[in-house]
């Protein structure tokens, strides 16, 4: 089945996942190198929609790229801080092999992600997007980027998705999981270097032969 088919849609799952038309998405704008043509979108700006809940992808999906919440290619809108301002932006997990997160603030147009990051596991990838966030000002305002989370071991299909936080002294437990997108407070927020410090701090705490 190819595109014209249009494969489920992972999000409603009543839909059909179809190449964008211009008629049926008047709201989206495509600055150039993207254009129309013959009512759709072409090149590098190609966008595919549900024909039922609208969702919006950045890249074909298909039933393999998916993990909990997450959708490889549909951007899951976060608010950031810059400059000390509140502002919206969009993730996207745009693959797993290897894993490929992708970072833009709104603008109202549809350009290319400002930041890239690749990593071995989606946690890895969102610290280097982390990083690379924080020398442009910007801070990730998500239970991924708060200083007293990390990685879930081990790392299954259905727990990809997730961070656990370390609470010293105590083992984990099943309610310290959270989706790693998810909003967190700015007062919960640190860098990757706080949270593999938090990490090692709290290996010492569970297991005195580390200290």
């Amino acid at each position: 089945m190819g595109w014209e088919d249009g494969v489920p849609c992972p999000v409603c799952e009543d839909g059909r996942v179809k190449r964008l038309f211009f008629q049926s998405y008047p709201a989206i704008v495509v600055p150039p190198p993207g254009y129309v043509s013959a009512g759709c979108f072409h090149g590098e700006l190609e966008r595919w929609g549900c024909d039922v809940c609208r969702t919006r992808f950045l890249r074909y999906p298909d039933g393999g790229n998916r993990w909990g919440p997450l959708v490889a290619g549909m951007p899951v809108p976060i608010t950031v801080l810059h400059g000390g301002a509140l502002k919206n932006a969009e993730v996207t997990v745009t693959g797993s092999d290897p894993w490929t997160v992708t970072f833009q603030l709104e603008s109202g147009f549809r350009h290319r992600p400002t930041i890239l990051a690749l990593g071995d596991d989606l946690f890895g990838a969102f610290q280097q997007l982390c990083r690379a966030a924080a020398r442009q000002d910007l801070r990730l305002l998500v239970n991924g980027a708060r200083r007293d989370v990390h990685r879930c071991r081990p790392s299954l299909p259905d727990t990809r998705h997730l961070v656990v936080i370390l609470r010293p002294g105590s083992p984990v437990s099943s309610d310290d999981f959270l989706d790693l997108l998810a909003a967190a407070d700015p007062s919960e927020i640190g860098t990757p270097d706080d949270q593999d410090t938090h990490l090692t701090h709290w290996l010492q705490t569970i297991d005195p032969r580390l200290r």
